[in-house]
């Protein structure tokens, strides 16, 4: 078997056609089998959508960008773009017992007149609480309340005590705007520990206490455990076996928050409007804490937009502290998903970076990543408008992961398959007399002004030379890959499509129209994909990879990369042929009868010596 020469790389080869691609190889005429690609689909269709690629890239491109750009912009004008407002019934599942026994009882309420005085009153309803627990970091039997401790109780609770929301001195854009629990028109005092210390209604200036002082309250405390009515009025403060041990390990504060809110009617309940400022001041609330504790995000954690250092401890006076509200808990949750959403950005530039560095095109690289990336506005369009769907929250979004990862691939598949085309495709014997005239009279000058943009949109007649051949060529290279590339991306888009349309099923609302929306993201970056993208491969290829030179004869074109104005550096796996190449005239591959056995040796070798595609060069 004679050695496969022209599949060895050199280190120029990626710079010269290939002798493949203008006749049969070697290895095909050995093995007495004809060449199985000739760049002809079979499907009248594809040759025309080929066509269309190659003679008007620029004319795809522009209408494809273009229908991009129009949806994205009707989301605004249906005021349809934006996260849809979160409710406390979004992942119930209806069909459940609790959830129709909950759905009766509203439906209940909401049929009765509101009777209630304090629902009109502002802030008499203790609809939300802080709670702070305090635990003793080494608790040995020893009484957890010294003057150290109790100091420090005082002293977290007055970061709430004494922020600016809490009694109302102007904050939330209103005068005087509160959020304390109300009791005769006056703020309710923080059930607190300290309050045993330093009395009922102390402000909270949290002066060190003597020995003597905290040891009689304690033993007061302790005390009161021993009666049933003490043991419920002060059992809150202590953990469940202090009354019988004589000691605790643990105590709490909690602070009331109250609505209505002023200038609302009613008490709030999750999700509603009063809700969403009570969030917002709990917000700060909890920045105050951080602050305090030394526990706010600093370096890379802040510029991740982490809002706490995760691993700072709130720890003070020996004791470890802890803070919930289910407030507080909605709102770090939600920061923290949009958190790790803007983490997208770090993944879209990586995957940019990684096609670009694949294909070596900035222009494949960028054109790419804005497909990937407009396939999502014009999903929620589909999504929103046509299947009216409106239920889109932050779930939804995390679909760009899979989108990216996905669109890379298939912006590989259909770059490769181009590659592939060039060493498969031979160049010329492609059309007959009457097309190669039809071709030829496309690129008169007369019918193709020179002017940039009439250059762009003209394909390669007016800036190839004036080589039909050589254009024919190409439209036989985009047939191959479209056809190749369209079974092998359809095949792998339709499943990931159909599994995520699977979860359309799902009982809970939220990952049922996630499931939707992901597979409607898939369906139309594959649209985009085998449309956007062939076409950017044919702008590179023509007018920024230096294909523009002379060939079989013909003058050179009188305006070089003319899209472009410029002469583009030839790297990448584009770079099929260099200034002033001449192809050779095409062959008919030969069909040399052998045996069995150097049949199967033959394809061994194949196999062992596959040539790489040009982009073998790339990371």
């Amino acid at each position: 078997l004679p050695p496969p020469t022209s599949h060895l790389p050199t280190p120029t080869s990626h710079l010269q056609p290939p002798t493949s691609s203008h006749a049969p190889s070697q290895l095909h005429r050995t093995m007495g089998v004809e060449s199985p690609h000739k760049g002809a689909s079979g499907s009248p269709r594809i040759n025309a959508i080929s066509k269309k690629l190659v003679y008007q890239p620029c004319t795809v491109c522009g209408w494809t960008l273009g229908i991009m750009f129009f949806i994205t912009f009707a989301l605004g004008v249906f005021n349809a773009g934006g996260l849809s407002e979160q409710s406390g019934y979004d992942w119930d599942i209806s069909t459940t017992q609790a959830v129709i026994n909950a759905d009766m009882i509203t439906s209940g309420e909401s049929d009765v007149d509101d009777i209630s005085i304090s629902n009109s009153t502002e802030r008499t309803d203790a609809s939300y609480y802080i709670t702070i627990q305090y635990n003793k970091i080494s608790c040995n039997g020893e009484n957890m309340f010294t003057p150290e401790t109790v100091k420090a109780i005082c002293e977290t609770d007055a970061v709430v005590y004494n922020n600016l929301g809490w009694k109302g001195t102007g904050i939330m854009g209103s005068d005087k705007m509160g959020f304390c629990l109300l009791s005769n028109g006056e703020c309710e005092q923080p059930i607190s520990p300290s309050n045993l210390f330093y009395g009922s209604n102390h402000n909270f200036t949290c002066e060190l206490l003597s020995d003597e002082e905290v040891a009689v309250a304690s033993a007061t405390l302790y005390a009161h455990l021993t009666t049933t009515a003490g043991e419920l009025t002060y059992g809150f403060y202590v953990d469940k076996a202090a009354p019988t041990d004589g000691q605790t390990c643990w105590t709490r504060s909690m602070f009331k928050v109250g609505s209505p809110l002023r200038g609302y009617t009613g008490a709030s309940s999750v999700g509603d409007k009063q809700f969403y400022k009570i969030q917002e001041w709990m917000a700060d609330v909890q920045e105050d804490l951080q602050g305090f504790f030394g526990m706010k995000a600093e370096g890379f954690q802040a510029l991740a937009g982490q809002s706490v250092n995760l691993g700072g401890v709130a720890t003070k006076g020996g004791l470890d502290v802890n803070w919930f509200s289910i407030v507080m808990q909605n709102a770090e949750m939600m920061h923290t998903v949009a958190n790790d959403t803007n983490m997208a950005v770090f993944s879209m530039l990586f995957v940019w970076f990684w096609i670009v560095m694949h294909t070596g095109s900035f222009l494949i690289g960028s054109l790419g990543m804005l497909q990937i990336v407009l396939s999502l506005p014009v999903s929620l369009f589909i999504y929103r408008v046509i299947f009216r769907i409106w239920f889109f929250d932050t779930l939804q979004t995390l679909a760009i992961f899979v989108i990216l990862g996905v669109g890379a691939d298939d912006v590989f598949v259909m770059v490769d398959a181009w590659v592939q085309s060039r060493d498969e495709v031979p160049y010329g014997g492609g059309s007959d007399e009457d097309e190669e005239q039809k071709l030829a009279s496309k690129c008169d000058d007369k019918a193709f002004p020179v002017c940039c943009a009439t250059c762009c949109c003209a394909g390669p007649c007016a800036c190839m030379g004036h080589d039909p051949v050589r254009a024919d060529w190409y439209v036989r290279r985009m047939e191959y890959a479209y056809s190749r590339a369209m079974k092998a991306v359809f095949n792998t888009s339709w499943t990931t499509a159909m599994a995520f349309f699977a979860t359309a099923v799902s009982p809970i609302m939220p990952i049922s129209t996630f499931g939707i929306y992901a597979a409607l993201c898939i369906i139309m970056n594959y649209v985009f994909v085998m449309t956007l993208t062939p076409a950017t491969i044919i702008i590179q290829e023509y007018y920024m990879e230096g294909t523009h030179g002379e060939s079989s004869g013909e003058k050179q074109s009188s305006l070089p990369n003319c899209c472009w104005c410029c002469s583009g550096p030839n790297f990448g796996p584009f770079s099929d042929t260099v200034k002033g190449w001449t192809p050779p005239p095409p062959s008919k591959p030969e069909k040399v009868p052998i045996d069995e056995e150097s049949k199967v040796s033959g394809w061994g070798v194949y196999l062992v010596l596959l040539r790489l595609p040009a982009t073998s060069f790339r990371i």
